[in-house]
Parts: C-alpha cells; sequence; structure tokens
C-alpha cells in the first residue's frame, strides 16, 4: 500500500513497460488492460467515485483475477489498494486546500469521518488534521494529482 503511494508520489516506475508482453494472461479483452496509462488516469478521473475491483474489472472486460494479476505485476500491489491509494492522494489534495475532514468523507463517498481517518492514516502516516497542520507550517509539499505521472 505505502509502496504504491510512494510510487505514485516519485512518479516513478522503475523497470516496468507500459504494454503487457504477454498477451496470453487476458484472453478476454486484452485490449482493455493492455495501456496502464489510460487505467490510472480513469482512476484518478474518477477518484471521487466509489469503485469496487469487481465494477472495475467489469468496466475492462476482464475477470477480477485477471485484473488482480494485472495490478500486482504493473504495481505491486492490489486493486483495492492502488485504488484507495488514488483516492488518498486525491483527498490530501483537498485537505491542503482547506475542506473539513467531513466534506472530504462525504466528497469520497465514505460512511464515517473516522473510517476516512484510519484509512488516510494507514496511507500518510498522520491523521488528516496533521497533515493540514504540517501543511499551513509549510512543512509539507503537496503534489496535486494532476501532475502525477504514471
Amino acid at each position: 500500500m505505502l509502496k504504491a503511494m510512494e510510487h505514485i508520489a516519485k512518479e516513478e516506475y522503475p523497470g516496468q513497460q507500459i504494454m503487457l508482453r504477454a498477451s496470453y494472461y487476458f484472453p478476454q479483452n486484452r485490449e482493455a488492460l493492455s495501456d496502464r496509462e489510460k487505467l490510472v488516469a480513469y482512476l484518478k478521473e474518477h477518484a471521487k467515485d466509489k469503485i469496487s475491483v469487481p465494477e472495475l474489472a467489469k468496466m475492462m472486460s476482464v475477470s477480477e483475477r485477471s485484473l488482480f494479476y494485472f495490478f500486482k505485476r504493473n504495481f505491486q500491489t492490489s486493486p483495492t489498494d492502488f485504488i484507495n491509494c488514488v483516492r488518498m492522494n486525491a483527498a490530501a489534495e483537498h485537505i491542503h486546500r482547506g475542506l473539513s475532514v467531513k466534506e472530504v468523507t462525504e466528497m469520497y463517498h465514505f460512511s464515517e469521518s473516522s473510517a476516512f481517518c484510519r484509512l488516510f492514516k494507514k496511507y500518510f502516516g498522520i491523521t488528516p488534521t496533521e497533515y493540514r497542520q504540517l501543511a499551513e507550517k509549510s512543512q509539507l509539499k503537496i503534489v496535486s494529482r494532476d501532475k502525477l505521472k504514471d
């Protein structure tokens, strides 16, 4: 989880290829998962939506198993962790801009603020409130998710 977030934050995926070489892994629709840039762009674009693994697999016209394999191979994490990582980076940007935890919780469709705070702390190591305080003191630089390269 943290490893995937570090990859996103550092804008690097060393030794990774954008195109999948082995087409045999995705016999249903290998083109759907052939370009990871498109997949990551979609997830960033829809970070506020509650995207589940079954929905993402269906949208990509592949099995859930194929989707899990694709994420493990290309991002060294599960689809769920990667989706959460993208969502947390986007949420952090909103917290940095001054939105309240409650507003961000609702914006990203979390059932409770406490659930959002737990997940935020899991990915960043600090609470959203601590994050905002560090950002206000200019000790924390946020990278806009629009500037992230995949």
